[in-house]
């Protein structure tokens, strides 16, 4: 995960991504956090507004990361 977060987010994120990672304690957390990496596209705002979601149903996250809205 960490990784992904490194590759993703600038140095000077990496603290703030970690927190709002850490925030998500609910199911399969090691997929919903890559789902919420994923969406974020390398935006703090976005992962969380992504980590909020996931509290409330991770299974969104978990959708629009696997099934992408197709071209």
């Amino acid at each position: 995960m960490a990784d992904v977060a490194r590759r993703s987010f600038a140095e000077d994120q990496i603290a703030a991504v970690f927190a709002a990672l850490d925030r998500y304690t609910g199911p399969e957390p090691e997929r919903v956090q890559r789902a919420m990496l994923t969406l974020s596209g390398g935006d703090v705002g976005k992962l969380s507004h992504n980590v909020a979601v996931a509290l409330q149903d991770y299974r969104d996250v978990l959708y629009w990361a696997e099934y992408p809205p197709s071209a």
